[in-house]
């Protein structure tokens, strides 16, 4: 899909004025935007965790960056993909300084925009970036009074590292 930047932060602003906890961000530009890193910082200042895919092009993020998953807020929480076989994601952009963690976006089964009922099989860090978001939605359930990063933290510490992540992500 495509869009526009307006359109990104009137959705993140929406989500934060609807009291959203944590945002998706299934998207992602290699152009760096001062409104939108405005937007994700009111969304930091009001508590929301925002899980960003690092993008699709199988680049090093830490040399080309993507944004919103590059910029630097923390509460953002960049991710890539694995495959089935927990491997790296051979599409997926990377970055051991700049991707925190890594989860399932290889060939994931989800609902698709042709129906109501209609389902596709699709892969890339968007679909690795819902997981992270349901990770996140589980830990703050269970601590509701922690902070943003507190929830972050733990679920980051609490990654498995893979040999196939080993240079691809912070926590490998």
């Amino acid at each position: 899909g495509n869009g526009s930047m307006s359109d990104a932060i009137q959705c993140l602003d929406y989500a934060r004025v609807k009291g959203a906890k944590i945002i998706n961000a299934s998207w992602g530009s290699t152009n760096a935007s001062t409104l939108l890193n405005s937007a994700i910082d009111r969304a930091r200042q009001a508590g929301i965790i925002f899980v960003a895919s690092s993008g699709n092009e199988g680049l090093n993020n830490d040399v080309q960056p993507v944004y919103p998953a590059n910029s630097a807020y923390d509460n953002i929480v960049a991710v890539t993909a694995t495959t089935r076989i927990d491997s790296f994601y051979p599409f997926g952009n990377y970055g051991p300084a700049s991707v925190d963690l890594a989860a399932p976006g290889s060939a994931i089964v989800s609902t698709w925009f042709t129906g109501d009922t209609q389902y596709a099989t699709s892969s890339g860090t968007s679909m690795a970036a819902a997981y992270v978001s349901g990770a996140l939605a589980l830990v703050r359930a269970r601590f509701p009074d922690a902070t943003c990063r507190q929830l972050i933290d733990r679920v980051l510490t609490n990654t498995t590292p893979l040999v196939s992540l080993a240079d691809k992500c912070a926590t490998g």
